[in-house]
């Protein structure tokens, strides 16, 4: 997935122009009742400020079925 926000330029708590985010996921089935997904994603100028370093968010999720 990718997502991009312009940000306003009128308000003085955003120093970058825009966030954007890419994620990646993987939906695996362990067996029929139990699945893993794995996700990552990458954010460029978190919270819109450009002098933080890029963000990188490691999820992971287990799904029971019963």
């Amino acid at each position: 997935g990718f997502s991009r926000g312009e940000l306003s330029d009128r308000s003085p708590d955003f120093s970058a122009s825009h966030e954007q985010t890419v994620e990646c996921f993987y939906n695996t089935a362990l067996t029929p009742w139990l699945h893993l997904t794995t996700d990552l994603q990458w954010i460029d100028n978190p919270g819109g400020d450009d002098s933080l370093d890029d963000a990188w968010v490691l999820g992971v999720r287990l799904q029971l079925t019963f």
